[in-house]
């Protein structure tokens, strides 16, 4: 078996995936989503347009595929003349060729996600190890910009790349300024350059290490998530817990906001607060005011001091949230609570 076999049968589960979640998605998620996907299967670079017409009848096509998968089970990986079921990632790149690298695992609402990637670096950060995926052999639709498992972190570089190039077309779109817009400022990046813009993808990909290193300090999170998207998936109160236990992860002292902070990052500072949306916009309204402050003075104690203390905050909201697990009318008035506030 080649990597290409495994790809292969990668992809297939990538496609089943795809049937299990597009449709839990909105529709402007989804047209991003399915816009960069159909670029990534063409080879179309994240800077270079797609043919409209060319995408909507890609589109259609996966529609009727993803419709006839939506029975199907996850296949396994076979590898030489063994098969690995496809959530055993440890075992499946134990036996991989080397320069690859396999995920597999569950984003928001425990959706399944997979892909296969070429590593083009490797470093351990905090005991933790760190893969920088490069070129992606297989992905799926959702494709975070990274992922931590157990104690591994993979980081998309492909994905980062039309993360950004995407925040590009949305700062030239914008009229008045704003956090993206300054983000951009804040690099002195020329929109137009693909060197200065892929310089910021190489930037961003660190603060993304650190949310996930974050995620790792903050167990008791992960597992009181799994129970509340187990037990109340698709609501409300899984989406409020997501916005919560992500923000813990940025704001502890490993977090993605504490590496900002001490490296001084104004422009990864202003891509986190240009990403803010929904639940986290709201738990996060002092980081945000903070944010505004800061870019009057660019006192970066300031902005530490209120990270620390929004931290406990957000923890002892966490506890309340975590013992009020199997009281779905206590999650739900804390939810309304705290988005009144």
């Amino acid at each position: 078996m080649t990597i290409k076999d495994v790809a292969e049968a990668v992809k297939r589960n990538c496609e089943i995936a795809n049937a299990h979640n597009w449709g839990a998605l909105s529709l402007c998620t989804f047209i991003i989503r399915a816009i960069e996907l159909y670029k990534w299967e063409k080879g179309i670079k994240p800077w270079e347009k797609a043919d409209f017409d060319s995408v909507s009848a890609w589109i259609k096509e996966k529609e009727k595929l993803w419709n006839s998968l939506m029975s199907k089970n996850f296949e396994k990986i076979r590898i030489g003349k063994k098969e690995y079921e496809p959530f055993d990632v440890k075992e499946i790149n134990e036996n991989l060729e080397k320069g690859y690298i396999y995920g597999a695992g569950f984003l928001g609402s425990l959706k399944p996600s997979f892909f296969l990637a070429e590593v083009i670096e490797t470093k351990n950060i905090e005991g933790l190890d760190v893969y920088i995926c490069g070129r992606e052999l297989a992905r799926d639709l959702l494709a975070p910009t990274a992922m931590l498992q157990s104690r591994e972190v993979y980081v998309r570089r492909e994905v980062a790349s039309f993360y950004i190039w995407s925040k590009v077309e949305e700062a030239k779109s914008l009229m008045f300024e704003n956090a993206l817009k300054l983000a951009f400022k804040d690099y002195n990046a020329d929109l137009t350059s693909i060197e200065d813009v892929e310089r910021i993808v190489d930037m961003e990909i660190e603060s993304y290490i650190w949310h996930e290193i974050g995620e790792f300090h903050e167990k008791e999170s992960l597992e009181a998530y799994k129970n509340i998207a187990k037990m109340y998936p698709k609501t409300k109160i899984e989406m409020f817990a997501t916005a919560l236990y992500d923000s813990l992860a940025d704001l502890n002292d490993k977090g993605r906001l504490s590496f900002i902070i001490k490296k001084k990052r104004a422009g990864s500072f202003s891509f986190f607060i240009a990403g803010l949306h929904g639940y986290r916009k709201i738990l996060l309204k002092e980081i945000e005011k903070v944010y505004w402050e800061f870019r009057k003075s660019f006192d970066w104690s300031y902005v530490d001091d209120v990270r620390r203390r929004e931290y406990e905050r957000l923890k002892n909201l966490a506890e309340e949230f975590n013992s009020s697990i199997d009281d779905m009318n206590r999650l739900e008035n804390i939810v309304v609570r705290e988005t009144k506030s």
